[in-house]
């Protein structure tokens, strides 16, 4: 069915394998366009539990893949209305998306884009010969696919800085110290550990309904709830036996009527809270120049200076 990845299912545990040996498991078009259908159809999968996400040959994924570029110029572009950064883009915010847990599990080089995806995973489990790089940093760009977002949240301000800013190698132990990966293993034991962390979670649409997407449920509430938030009544505006006056018992006041009730009630307010403020001359002497902006003064002595 595809030809850059291989998909497997392991009970309910989910596999999406790079494979593309020969290009380092580089994100082409073609392997981004697949990778994104299968996350797709992941996410559609309601008896899938969670997905690992791996590369075969030796990596997991060198990034961008700039010879696929360089053969675009010379006129070979299988997918001349499709732009490869655009695309790069939607797939690392598919997988940070997903609403369920994913895991990277890495066997060797991270680079680039590749690193990114790895980022955007809830876990990211590493061989004991993995290696990481920000190789945006070695030809002058700024992390392109994520990269700026989701480093300093893994693994904090200071080291995603560092990180970034230098361009170093970084091995599997040094990745550890600096939380980019969670957990080191020999590779041989990696796949079993990824597995058994996998399994040992909780779908969190475990609630859901057969055949329903926790996505779309998540979107329609939150919608719901940031279109009624603003139209939400104040206490002292209920519709109780106080603010009716006269217009029956199971009619609502004008809105007129509640406004002038709601500006009466802040004006007793004031008087009680404040009952010497009118008419206080030593209050009144104090005004702000119109000359001076922001300048406080006391019938020309310095008074107080505003911080705004």
């Amino acid at each position: 069915m595809y030809k850059f990845i291989e998909t497997e299912r392991h009970g309910a545990i989910g596999v999406i394998a790079l494979n593309r040996p020969e290009a380092r498991n580089a994100l082409g078009m073609g392997l981004t366009i697949e990778l994104r259908q299968a996350i797709k159809e992941a996410a559609a999968d309601t008896s899938l539990r969670a997905l690992i996400l791996t590369g075969r040959g030796g990596a997991f994924s060198a990034g961008a893949d700039v010879k696929e570029w360089a053969s675009k110029g010379e006129g070979d572009n299988p997918w001349p209305d499709m732009n490869w950064v655009e695309e790069s883009l939607k797939l690392i915010q598919e997988v940070h998306g997903l609403m369920k847990p994913t895991i990277a599990m890495i066997d060797g080089a991270a680079v680039g884009a590749g690193l990114d995806m790895a980022l955007a995973c809830d876990f990211r489990y590493a061989s004991d010969r993995s290696k990481f790089i920000c190789s945006y940093t070695n030809v002058g760009f700024p992390p392109d696919c994520g990269g700026t977002w989701l480093m300093r949240r893994v693994m904090g301000l200071e080291a995603a800085k560092r990180f970034a800013f230098t361009g170093d190698l970084w091995m599997a132990e040094t990745a550890l110290q600096n939380r980019l990966v969670s957990h080191v293993s020999p590779r041989e034991e990696l796949f079993p550990y990824a597995c058994l962390r996998a399994a040992a979670g909780r779908r969190p649409d475990r609630r859901n309904r057969p055949g329903e997407k926790t996505d779309e449920r998540l979107v329609h509430a939150l919608a719901r709830r940031a279109a009624t938030r603003g139209s939400r009544r104040r206490p002292h505006l209920r519709n109780d036996e106080r603010s009716r006056r006269g217009t029956g018992s199971g009619k609502r006041a004008p809105r007129s009527q509640f406004r002038r009730r709601l500006k009466q009630s802040r004006q007793k307010r004031r008087a009680v809270l404040r009952p010497g403020l009118r008419g206080n001359k030593e209050i009144e002497r104090f005004r702000v120049s119109e000359k001076s902006g922001n300048t406080l003064r006391r019938n020309g002595q310095h008074g107080f200076q505003s911080f705004f």
